[in-house]
This record gives C-alpha cells, sequence and structure tokens, in this order.
C-alpha cells in the first residue's frame, strides 16, 4: 500500500512504525533460535568488554514504555548507585534483561505492577524483576529454564526459547538465575546475580598449582587471548579477569570453535583446557599453533588440566609454554598470560 501511494502521510508514518517494530520483534526471535540452537551445541560465544549494567537494564524500561503506558501498568525502576560495571557481552546481556522484563510486562495485568531492581550484593549485581501477574505454580518452576514446546494455557503455544536463553546467557557470564512465586494470583520474581567486574578479577579458585613466578606486569592492554573450555562458568570466570586486566578476549566451548576464531583473527595467547579424546587440547593446540606459523605470528599456549599420557606422547612437537593443573586461581592466571605476553619469553614457533 506505501509502494502504490494508496496512504496519506499520517497513515503511511503510523504502518511504517508498526513495520518497524514487527521487523524488529521477527530479528529478536530469530536471534533467539540461533542462540538457542548454539546453546543446545555449547556454542555460543561472549564478546565480552566493559559494560554499564545499569545503562543496559534503563534502555530496556525506556524501550518497553509504550508497552507499559498501553496497558496502564505502573513500572519502577531502582538501581543502587554503587552497582559498579560487569565483564560481559552487552548485546546478549540486553537480551536477557529485555527477556525478563518483557515476560513481566506482558503476564501482568492491565493496571498491574512491574518493579525493576538493581542492586549490589556482596562483589556481585543482583536484577531482580517483580510483577503482578497470575504467578507460577510451584511444580512449573523448575522447567520454566528448560526448553520445550508449548506451555501454560496463559503462555499459550511457542517455543519457550527466552527463559533458558537468559539462564545461559547468564551462567556464560559466571552468574546465576532463580524464579520464585507463591502460586497462582500472587506475581513472580526472577534473580539474576552477576559477578562484578572487580570481584571475577579477585575471586580466587581453591587452589593454584604452580610455583609462584617473579613480579609479574598484571596489566594486558593490547594482548589478545582465546580461553577455550567446555564448561560454560569456568569460561566465564577466567575471560572476567583476563578483561578486567585489560586483555581482548574470545571464549570457545569446543576446539573446533576456537580454530575457527583464531583463523579469523591473530591471537597472542591461547588458554586450554586439556581434556580427553580426539580433538582435544593438545589436538588444538598443534593446529593453532600451524595457523599462526603460517601468518608469522607468535603465539603461547597455557594448557589447564592433564590428558593421558599417551595423546601427548603423540604430538611431542608442540611446545606448551605454560601447563598448569586445574583448578586455577584467576588472578595468577592473568599473571601467567602478563608474562608470557609482555616478557617475550614464550617459544618462538
Amino acid at each position: 500500500m506505501v509502494e502504490k501511494g494508496a496512504l496519506g502521510d499520517d497513515s503511511k508514518v503510523q504502518v511504517l512504525a508498526a513495520i518497524e517494530r514487527h521487523a524488529l520483534a521477527q530479528t529478536r526471535l530469530i536471534d533467539d533460535l540461533f542462540d538457542a540452537s548454539r546453546a543446545a551445541g555449547g556454542e555460543l560465544q561472549l564478546a565480552l568488554q566493559d559494560v554499564d549494567l545499569t545503562a543496559i537494564v534503563r534502555s530496556v524500561v525506556e524501550a518497553l514504555r509504550p508497552a507499559i503506558s498501553a496497558r496502564s501498568l505502573v513500572l519502577t525502576f531502582d538501581s543502587d548507585e554503587d552497582v559498579s560495571r560487569v565483564a560481559g557481552d552487552p548485546d546478549r546481556l540486553r537480551r536477557a534483561v529485555w527477556h525478563l522484563v518483557s515476560n513481566a510486562v506482558k503476564f501482568t495485568p492491565e493496571g498491574g505492577q512491574v518493579d525493576v531492581r538493581l542492586m549490589h550484593e556482596r562483589g556481585a549485581a543482583v536484577l531482580i524483576v517483580r510483577d503482578s501477574g497470575p504467578g507460577i505454580p510451584l511444580e512449573q518452576i523448575p522447567l520454566l529454564f528448560t526448553p520445550r514446546a508449548g506451555g501454560t494455557p496463559a503462555e499459550g503455544p511457542g517455543l519457550r526459547l527466552g527463559l533458558p536463553l537468559v539462564r545461559h546467557i547468564v551462567e556464560l557470564h559466571g552468574g546465576s538465575i532463580t524464579a520464585t512465586s507463591d502460586g497462582s494470583a500472587s506475581g513472580a520474581a526472577f534473580r539474576v546475580r552477576l559477578p562484578l567486574k572487580a570481584a571475577a578479577a579477585a575471586a580466587p579458585a581453591p587452589a593454584a598449582v604452580t610455583a609462584p613466578l617473579p613480579v609479574p606486569v598484571t596489566r594486558l592492554e593490547g594482548v589478545r587471548v582465546v580461553v577455550v573450555d567446555e564448561r560454560a562458568d569456568v569460561r566465564g570466570r577466567t575471560a572476567a579477569a583476563l578483561l578486567a586486566a585489560g586483555a581482548s578476549v574470545v571464549t570457545a566451548a569446543s576446539s573446533r570453535d576456537a580454530l575457527a576464531l583464531m583463523r579469523d583473527d591473530s591471537r597472542d595467547v591461547l588458554v586450554v583446557t586439556i581434556t580427553t579424546g580426539e580433538r582435544n587440547g593438545y589436538w588444538l593446540a598443534r593446529e593453532a599453533l600451524a595457523i599462526s606459523l603460517n601468518r608469522g605470528d607468535r603465539l603461547a599456549i597455557v594448557a589447564v588440566g592433564t590428558g593421558h599420557p599417551d595423546e601427548r606422547a603423540r604430538m611431542p612437537e608442540i611446545t606448551i609454554d605454560r601447563e598448569l593443573t586445574g583448578p586455577v586461581d584467576p588472578a595468577h592466571l592473568v599473571a601467567i598470560v602478563a608474562d608470557l605476553a609482555h616478557a617475550g619469553n614464550h617459544q618462538a614457533h
């Protein structure tokens, strides 16, 4: 109708706004489908940077104001002044917050209330989204974060991708999410806990396992690091510590994904957890070193954990710059990466 000139100027503006609104909604759905597929295969990756979580939550709240006004809802947003920055992927954090707040708006009846609260709690940022909707049956709460078709009568048909994706995004950032409800007509509350940037960098693991290094350079500006571990929480903590020290960090859940990243972009240090199997950490180290050698780059390898001795013996040509047995103190790992990157004492492969 727009192309044929069948609409007046006033109607044209309204129609184009509706097209844009629905196109954005469809884009979000498609992005969710892709990320849900990646999450199911352990392949969801984060582009970590220094993130102002307060600004992200506020932007989501403001974007939902038209829907809130249209339904005569009351929405409150409060944030502690001392909520500092987090190490995270801003686009995926925004998507997680969007799902939580938009769900609260969706399931709150006309004239109801949605409360969004962001606070500082023992080294973490805690986001609480509470609504005055119909509530969640207690037996349904354990299923909220599991992908499933269909839903409750109130939800209607659908794929139920949002909350499982939120859980995965939060856990990739080293955080946690819980839901509570007193049942029918009592509303629901979702609580997300994310480590603050300073806390993520300083949080110790149970034990460090190598001899202390000399006093290291602990800043990593300009150092490009790949972190590879199939465990999302470990990837998140390690990446957060490196990011807090100033490094450029990408993460991968598998050797295949790590190689794809390294083919596209040069890196200085590879931090890989050694596992057993055909494409384990030793295999990745060999392939990554070959890619770097072809580019004329230098690549330092930090291997965490121990594989089977036979697997290591089959690849004697690989030079591992640091071999650690886990778990590793993130601050100690930062010192090792700094020592390799800045002192220039890794091998020329």
